[in-house]
């Protein structure tokens, strides 16, 4: 396994009976979980160097992010109530302008394309 690869992770928190924020990450092989907390985990790499593991550095990671709450997608940039509006409106505009151009377009030519046929040979 990759030194920084992690599988499936759960995180429960004290809500549910855990004294602390507690992860169980999928074992390598499958064949079962380490139980992380902030503090400790079950992992031999925690056992043997006695510092925090990758599986407490993602336990952190991920009750951050629920910390954070949700959040918009990268790139995208928060608008005030007012922005929006003013953006509905211009889309309401827009939209008015392009079906009253559609209104007045003129209609396309129903006569057949390509090359026809004289009605009478002669």
């Amino acid at each position: 396994m990759e030194p920084d690869k992690i599988g499936a992770a759960v995180v429960f928190g004290v809500e549910i009976g855990f004294s602390e924020a507690t992860g169980f990450f999928k074992e390598s092989k499958g064949r079962g979980y380490w139980m992380t907390t902030l503090n400790e985990c079950s992992c031999p790499s925690f056992m043997h160097r006695g510092g925090p593991c990758k599986h407490q550095k993602r336990l952190a990671e991920e009750l951050q992010k629920r910390a954070a709450g949700p959040s918009l997608p990268a790139g995208v940039v928060p608008l005030s109530s007012e922005d929006l509006e003013a953006r509905r409106r211009r889309i309401a505009e827009r939209n008015a302008k392009r079906a009253e151009e559609k209104a007045r377009a003129p209609k396309p030519s129903t006569a057949p394309r390509g090359f026809n046929m004289p009605e009478v040979i002669a």
